[in-house]
C-alpha cells in the first residue's frame, strides 16, 4: 500500500521537481491509500493557487484511490 502526503500530492500537481519521485505512488491507484485530510489540504491549495475547477480535477483524482478517515482509532 502506498500513502502520499499532501505535500507529495501538491508536488504532483504542480509538476514540482519532486513530482516524478510521487508519479509512480499516485498513479498505482489500486495501492494508493487516500486520507480524507489531504484531499482537504490539497483542495484547499489547488483552489487558492488554481482555479475551482482544477480543484475538484485534483480531488476527482485522489478518490481513485481508497479514501480512508483519520480517526484517532
Amino acid at each position: 500500500m502506498n500513502l502520499v502526503d499532501s505535500s507529495g500530492w501538491i508536488e504532483y500537481f504542480f509538476a514540482e521537481s519532486n513530482a516524478g519521485y510521487f508519479s509512480q505512488s499516485i498513479e498505482a491507484v489500486d495501492e494508493l491509500i487516500v486520507p480524507v485530510v489531504c484531499i482537504y489540504e490539497v483542495f484547499k491549495k489547488v483552489n487558492i493557487v488554481g482555479y475551482e475547477a482544477q480543484a475538484l480535477q485534483a480531488v476527482t483524482q485522489m478518490k481513485l484511490g481508497r479514501v480512508i478517515d483519520l480517526t484517532e482509532d
